[in-house]
């Protein structure tokens, strides 16, 4: 007698199954720069149980879904009212999906001297069903109006990336969230104050 094949359990078969949403994901951002609308859906219906809580000195909690080096899929849960600092992505491309709540997204330029960012556009607001598109370069910040899940989806490795802190005039290069303390920093760069 041959050996059986054991049951799957209903966990492997949605972990499996959330692994292929993500690597789909991640290439649909490889190559469009978005996640289709197509994959969209059932990959949010696959995550929003996952949903990670906001630690108490965080502006959101953060859960890495699927990670290689193909790319990363993350959730963020965000408390009402609580903003990311401001932060580029590195080298990723990108796709941020508003599973719940609004959100504003303010961009920033980089300036020479001590004031270093200006917020360049006013405010967007983003709600349910909105993706933001994230390209190499560009500096912005989220603030969560009332609550929120996003599903960040990044196609590349993961790497490192910057938070401005604007009250200690310095740039951290970090990995991790987009806030500060950053939860690691590479490298520490002061502002000039000319």
């Amino acid at each position: 007698m041959g050996s059986a094949t054991p049951e799957r359990s209903d966990t492997e078969d949605h972990d499996e199954r959330l692994a292929r949403l993500c690597r789909v994901a991640i290439a649909d951002t490889a190559e469009a720069g978005v996640v289709s609308l197509a994959n969209r859906a059932p990959l949010a219906l696959a995550v929003r149980a996952l949903a990670p809580a906001v630690p108490s000195d965080r502006p959101y909690g953060r859960r890495e879904l699927y990670t290689s080096a193909e790319g990363e899929v993350m959730l963020a849960s965000w408390r009402p009212g609580a903003s990311s600092a401001p932060h580029d992505h590195g080298r990723s491309r990108g796709f941020v999906i508003v599973l719940e709540g609004a959100f504003e997204e303010h961009a920033f330029a980089l300036r020479a001297g001590p004031t270093r960012l200006e917020k360049v556009q006013d405010a967007r607001t983003w709600r349910r069903g909105d993706g933001i598109v994230v390209r190499e370069g560009p500096v912005h910040a989220l603030t969560c109006i009332d609550g929120g899940l996003t599903l960040h989806v990044y196609a590349g490795p993961p790497g490192p990336f910057r938070i401005y802190d604007v009250t200690r005039r310095e740039t951290h290069v970090a990995r991790g969230g987009a806030w500060l303390p950053p939860d690691e920093t590479l490298t520490r760069e002061p502002w000039d104050a000319s």
